[in-house]
């Protein structure tokens, strides 16, 4: 489902407002990111914490070449 979401974001909001797009798929990212490393941690797996990190960096480093902001 998440990654239907991804790119139904990317396909079609994309196109019309860059930002906005760059904002949801962080904000999606991000909270997993959180929700899933402290989960991992706590169930004694730092492991797959680990293992986030990189599956973060593969969605952040992209994004940093989307705008942050659309143009006035």
């Amino acid at each position: 489902g998440w990654g239907l979401m991804m790119w139904l974001v990317v396909t079609r909001v994309y196109p019309r407002d860059p930002a906005l797009a760059r904002l949801l798929i962080l904000t999606g990212i991000g909270t997993w990111f959180v929700v899933d490393s402290v989960g991992s941690l706590m169930a004694g797996a730092p492991l797959n914490a680990l293992f986030n990190i990189g599956f973060l960096l593969l969605f952040v480093i992209p994004l940093r070449h989307i705008p942050r902001s659309a143009p006035a």
